[in-house]
């Protein structure tokens, strides 16, 4: 699939060079880990998406469809016209 690195986390005491990977890449996936979790986090805390209140499997997709659909539009809305 042309999957060249994988860096989770860098463990103390081992380079980055003993890592096989660049400070520049590492900081690149770094920060798109940083910015998945902030949005996982939002969706849990702001729509309450930690718990599914609906009852059911239907009530479990219906729930997961607006939280996910309404947190798409608050950011869309955040953008603005620009």
């Amino acid at each position: 699939m042309g999957l060249k690195h994988v860096v989770f986390h860098k463990p103390v005491g081992v380079s980055l060079t003993a890592m096989g990977v660049k400070s520049k890449t590492f900081n690149a996936l770094r920060h798109f880990r940083a910015g998945i979790e902030g949005n996982i986090s939002e969706l849990k805390r702001a729509f309450g998406a930690t718990k599914a209140k609906w009852k059911g499997h239907d009530g479990f997709k219906a729930f997961v469809w607006a939280s996910a659909l309404s947190y798409n539009l608050v950011r869309l809305a955040r953008l603005g016209p620009d």
